[in-house]
């Protein structure tokens, strides 16, 4: 799906919410339920082979490899459960796709008239890839950590966030045989946007 119709969906998702519940606050609202996503405005990755040196490349503006929507459920005022599901394509090369999935833990700070979001989210990626009609999959865990500094308007959040994401393990199959894969390093600043229901 295109990406920028995926986000004028969520603005208006997150545009209702925040007129249906103008008098609630976006976050620390107990029982509420937080849709997010994070817009990358620039993002370095290193990446190391199996074998040989590493790589490393910058990217400006969006980036399918590190953004994908989320929701979370206020346990507490301060502490939130959640998680994230990201489809991308081309992540590995052209004929790639890859399923993210991310649990996450995240604690709200109140800073003035502003609040940081911290946020633990370990991840597993499958990946399938195709060269030269050779199918191959492929899978990665790590961790990765998001802080956002936002601000609310009734149900709608909004603000700049870093992520910093790291493959600890990288695995490929094809066939029968089994190697070890590349392990990336990310680090990401954006802009996050989200509501409250």
């Amino acid at each position: 799906m295109n990406k920028s119709m995926l986000v004028a969906s969520f603005a208006a998702l997150s545009l209702s919410a925040s007129l249906a519940h103008a008098d609630e606050e976006a976050l620390g609202r107990e029982g509420g339920i937080s849709v997010r996503t994070a817009i990358p405005v620039f993002t370095y990755e290193s990446t190391k082979p199996a074998t040989g040196d590493s790589t490393s490349k910058m990217v400006i503006g969006p980036n399918a490899v590190v953004s994908a929507f989320a929701v979370d459920y206020w346990l507490t005022k301060d502490i939130t459960l959640g998680g994230a599901l990201q489809y991308s394509t081309g992540e590995a090369g052209k004929d790639s796709t890859a399923l993210t999935f991310a649990p996450s833990v995240g604690y709200r700070v109140a800073v003035g008239n502003a609040t940081l979001w911290p946020k633990l989210q370990p991840y597993y990626v499958a990946v399938s890839t195709t060269t030269n009609s050779v199918e191959a999959k492929g899978s990665k865990f790590g961790v990765a950590v998001e802080v956002p500094y936002l601000w609310q308007r009734g149900a709608f959040f909004y603000g700049p966030v870093a992520t910093v994401r790291s493959d600890f393990t990288s695995k490929l199959e094809s066939g029968s045989q089994s190697a070890d894969g590349d392990k990336q390093t990310a680090l990401s600043l954006g802009f996050q946007v989200g509501g409250t229901f």
